[in-house]
């Protein structure tokens, strides 16, 4: 066994966050295939690839969820690994797709919180990783 398993209050907010963010691109996915062709005209992300980017990100925050369920040695330091590569193809779906005035406007703002998250997220997951004897 390396080191202690993480603290069991780590769990509940991972497993909180990693189950909304999964109903929630749940959610996308079923909004592409029920987009009307009209509007669906004007969205600049192809609603085929919305489609499958949200079954598969909602695949893998519910995997992530069980895990954390289970209590796994690894769910945690995976799960935050998860999250912040949700957030890397969240910022960089929105640089290349963004076309409204609006989009435009908050991309610096998208990327700068992108990247403190981001930062957060490192930092917790080598805190978590240092408590468990690894350095």
């Amino acid at each position: 066994m390396e080191g202690s398993p993480p603290r069991p209050g780590c769990f509940r907010p991972l497993t909180l966050l990693t189950t909304l963010l999964c109903l929630f691109q749940a959610g996308a996915a079923l909004r592409a295939i029920t987009t009307p062709p009209a509007l669906a005209a004007q969205v600049a992300l192809p609603l085929g690839l919305e489609f499958v980017a949200g079954v598969l990100w909602a695949l893998l925050f519910a995997y992530a969820c069980g895990a954390l369920l289970r209590r796994t040695q690894r769910a945690a330091p995976d799960t935050i690994l998860l999250i912040g590569v949700f957030i890397m193809y969240s910022v960089a779906r929105l640089l290349f797709f963004a076309q409204a005035d609006y989009d435009r406007q908050r991309l610096p703002f998208a990327v700068a919180a992108g990247i403190l998250i981001l930062s957060a997220l490192f930092l917790l997951a080598r805190r978590s990783g240092d408590k468990n004897g690894r350095k």
